[in-house]
């Protein structure tokens, strides 16, 4: 009798480096470059949802809550007010549906090298530091500014 073959076995022995050691490096570099990150780690979301910490009608809140933040990128990255998500996956990671969803309604892109991360990182670094109206952009001024109005706040990104 012939086994069966594993393709999934075989798909992750095909990756060359698990996306927590590309975070990792991709968070170092970030620092590197001030650009601040954040990481949701998973063991929180397993821990603040679990239904040992409700009862009675506050576990339909955290189903809500887990279903709210299910897909949320691995790294949001923030530079000077502005705002980029980025989903880390290995040459042969797939996004799930709640991941393009997150990616789809946010500035943000999947990554799955280092060299794309770095390339991606310098390029928001650039644009936002080139921006009409930041610290890094023009020199000559586009004449006074005045607050956002009322509801009309950025929030993150032109």
């Amino acid at each position: 009798m012939i086994p069966k073959r594993n393709f999934k076995l075989e798909r992750i022995r095909r990756a060359r480096k698990p996306e927590s050691e590309l975070q990792d490096v991709c968070e170092k570099y970030a620092a590197l470059r001030n650009v601040e990150t954040f990481h949701l780690p998973q063991i929180l979301l397993n821990n603040a949802f679990s239904r040992r910490a409700a009862y009675g009608g506050e576990i339909w809140a955290l189903r809500e809550a887990a279903a709210r933040v299910k897909g949320m990128p691995d790294l949001t990255l923030f530079f000077k007010g502005r705002y980029r998500m980025v989903e880390l996956k290995t040459e042969i990671g797939k996004l799930s549906r709640e991941q393009m969803r997150w990616l789809n309604r946010h500035p943000g892109a999947c990554i799955r090298t280092f060299e794309d991360f770095k390339k991606y990182l310098d390029d928001f670094i650039s644009e936002v530091e080139h921006a009409p109206g930041s610290a890094g952009g023009s020199l000559v001024s586009d004449g006074p500014t005045r607050p956002p109005e009322a509801g009309t706040e950025n929030r993150g990104n032109p």
